[in-house]
């Protein structure tokens, strides 16, 4: 299986889990995500300043009087404040102070010194806390992100222009049976592995989730007649998975109205099969025409009357194969 990491997309996607506005995300690389989250970090200090400096200069300009009028010295230290304090935490402190100093002098001297101060203090907490969002922007790709693979689909097996047909045929039911045993030697290590475990291995975070939840099943009925099924009925087992959401399970990423649920339920029995078994002559793909073990069961379409087929002989070959 190849690493999921080698086809992380970059660019902008929405993680659905979050909801369409607040579920867009920018996947970068880690060097390029250092300097975005550097550059956030240097934007929302300039910002926090900025915008400090443009409040502080309009309640500079609209609290300031006519040179003829009258002004007392609360107002004065009020507009020196504005004028000159270069930061929010700074403003706060000198205007809450303001009012407590003045309290026995100037009228209302809190009612004109403490509402600025606590905007000072609300504008100085609003920019820690962007500063601290500024934080949770990044997350390691140990997190959710986007998988595309340029080899979804369905798997082509080459042949050689130059072959027959009965050789290329051949050449494709080798790879493909290659393929195969190498899936299935793969998934059994996987579940050798990672099913009903608390271990950690990172085979086992392939995965949106390390496996299907399913339940077993004892207490069934045997599919069949009761004449074929063998201890009558009493070995047969049942796994159902319940309902598998294309999303949470299994991380295909879409809208909640795109989504697919499905549920799969598996019965298992031993079944008396002698009577309903022949050994035939058929036809097996690429390899001619070859003794083959039919099971009569139902049909499985209009052109095969038996319901599974294999063949007797055993296949051999002289190719070497590598199970990666």
């Amino acid at each position: 299986m190849s690493n999921p990491r080698s086809y992380i997309y970059e660019g902008f996607w929405t993680d659905w889990s979050h909801g369409p506005i607040l579920g867009k995300t920018l996947t970068l690389p880690q060097r390029n995500g250092s300097f975005l989250l550097v550059f956030l970090a240097i934007y929302v200090t300039i910002a926090a300043t900025s915008f400090r400096q443009i409040i502080s200069f309009i309640l500079h300009q609209h609290l300031t009087y006519h040179p003829d009028k009258e002004v007392d010295g609360l107002h004065s230290q009020r507009q020196a404040i504005f004028r000159n304090t270069k930061t929010a935490a700074a403003a706060s402190w000198e205007l809450l102070r303001l009012g407590f100093t003045w309290k026995a002098k100037a009228r209302s001297s809190w009612l004109r010194s403490i509402p600025f101060g606590l905007l000072a203090l609300a504008n100085l907490v609003a920019f820690a806390i962007s500063s601290i969002f500024v934080s949770q922007v990044a997350s390691g790709a140990g997190d959710f992100v986007l998988i595309r693979s340029p080899y979804c689909g369905y798997h082509l097996f080459p042949s050689s222009p130059s072959s027959s047909l009965n050789q290329t045929n051949a050449i494709e039911i080798d790879d493909s049976g290659y393929k195969s045993l190498r899936d299935t030697t793969r998934a059994a290590e996987y579940a050798k592995s990672c099913y009903g475990t608390a271990t950690q291995l990172g085979q086992c975070n392939n995965f949106v989730i390390k496996e299907i939840p399913s339940r077993l099943n004892t207490n069934v009925t045997c599919p069949f007649a009761q004449s074929i099924c063998l201890r009558n009925g009493s070995a047969t087992i049942q796994i159902d998975t319940d309902l598998i959401d294309s999303y949470e399970m299994l991380g295909i990423s879409a809208s909640v109205s795109n989504r697919v649920a499905f549920r799969k339920v598996s019965t298992c029995t031993p079944l008396r099969l002698r009577d309903y078994y022949r050994d035939e002559p058929g036809v097996d793909e690429g390899l001619g025409t070859e003794n083959m073990a039919n099971f009569y069961l139902g049909p499985r379409s209009s052109s095969h009357k038996s319901t599974f087929e294999y063949n007797i002989r055993s296949q051999t070959t002289v190719e070497n194969y590598n199970i990666a």
